[in-house]
């Protein structure tokens, strides 16, 4: 287990290794000195220092002792280390060591930045946005997952001309994690208006939001959504996990779509028989409506260019 770790320290020579939440053998990984020290510093030779993830330090002064550098947010500790110290339990040497590889790593990146070595910021760099872009819209494409296409509902075609969408993710989507995943896009496309850019202009788009941002199910919108979507070809209904039903850092109570998507669907299947689920989500959901639903898409969450991977893929 510990092999990919050694060639990483070995080949990369990274200046700081993020310990884990977990225990291994009985032991916090932020506190087991082993790892940390034994096995990380003493038989690998890594010169950097350990950082803690949030929230994961249990003993600060057991976490120096073991060869964790730098704890990330949480309670207050230096209290802990200066007690720890005083009454014995961890020597001032321990601690010594501890924070003269950190002044080390501090200086070094302090050099870095001044110019002494061009590692900490590269001011000229620069990157093809649009190259960029084109690749993760294929990479979302392929990574896009058809679970259901009765009657060879799909593709498309691009003799569809009546095509409903139907559902607020088709024209604002979620398309990433929350947390320690998020990034800062250069561009978002929806599948609105790439679907709008394929096909052209000969085809008919319809949209109804279907539902708004809370869970409740709104009558009116539902109103709306029957109508666009009866009065199509194909309906095109675009549901999923909102932010508020799945992050970092906390446990789903079950694995539910949002009412207001579930009724969405329900509604549009009573009117279209020619219906297309595509799917928004980072994790599992149930589909109680899988069975009459002639077509289900697997979007996931695809980034920034999802909007135009998802419309390739219908």
């Amino acid at each position: 287990y510990l092999r990919p770790f050694e060639i990483a320290v070995a080949k990369a020579n990274p200046w700081t290794l993020m310990c884990g939440y977990n225990r291994l053998n009985g032991e916090f990984c932020a506190e087991h000195r082993r790892l940390l020290h034994d096995i990380l510093k003493e038989e690998w030779g890594f010169a950097g220092i350990v950082v803690s993830d949030w929230l994961a330090v249990n003993d600060r002064p057991a976490g120096v002792e073991a060869g964790l550098h730098l704890q990330m947010p949480g309670a207050p500790t230096a209290p802990e280390v200066v007690a720890a110290v005083e009454g014995g339990r961890l020597a001032e040497s321990r601690l010594d060591e501890v924070v003269r590889d950190l002044l080390a790593f501090m200086l070094q990146a302090a050099g870095a930045a001044d110019g002494a070595a061009d590692a900490a910021r590269r001011s000229a760099a620069t990157f093809d946005a649009d190259e960029h872009h084109a690749l993760a819209r294929r990479v979302a494409g392929e990574g896009i997952v058809l679970l259901k296409n009765d009657g060879a509902l799909l593709p498309l075609g691009e003799n569809t001309s009546q095509i409903a969408l139907l559902g607020t993710f088709a024209k604002n989507p979620r398309y990433q994690g929350a947390g320690s995943s998020q990034v800062v896009p250069t561009r978002v496309t929806n599948a609105h208006d790439a679907l709008s850019a394929l096909l052209g202009p000969e085809a008919s788009l319809t949209y109804a939001a279907g539902y708004g941002r809370s869970d409740t199910v709104d009558e009116n919108l539902l109103d709306e959504a029957r109508a666009v979507a009866a009065a199509a070809a194909v309906a095109v209904v675009f549901v999923g996990l909102p932010l508020s039903h799945e992050s970092e850092g906390a446990d789903r109570a079950h694995i539910d779509l949002p009412p207001a998507h579930n009724a969405l669907v329900e509604a549009v299947l009573a009117v279209q028989p020619n219906t297309v689920v595509v799917l928004t989500n980072g994790t599992a959901v149930a589909m109680p409506w899988a069975d009459r639903a002639p077509a289900i898409v697997e979007g996931w969450l695809t980034g920034q260019a999802g909007g135009e991977a998802v419309a390739d893929v219908l």
